[in-house]
């Protein structure tokens, strides 16, 4: 998900709140869906109310896939 990359600092090694609350004003519901997730796991807790029903019913197959994926290896950063 390289559109998500710029919500963070990786130099500080965190989440920017502000720019991700300006993404997901902005973003389709799919990519709402899965900077939660990816902010969700970042922060570890779901802070961004990350919704896996509603990832499930809205998510393409490969947006699904990263989350899926996830669940069975995760990583923490």
């Amino acid at each position: 998900m390289p559109y998500l990359l710029d919500l963070f600092d990786f130099d500080r090694q965190i989440l920017v709140t502000k720019k991700l609350e300006d993404y997901l004003a902005v973003a389709s519901h799919g990519q709402q869906i899965m900077a939660r997730f990816v902010a969700g796991v970042w922060v570890n807790h779901n802070k961004y109310e990350f919704d896996f029903t509603d990832a499930a019913a809205h998510l393409d197959d490969s947006q699904l896939g990263v989350v899926v994926d996830w669940l069975q290896n995760p990583i923490w950063p």
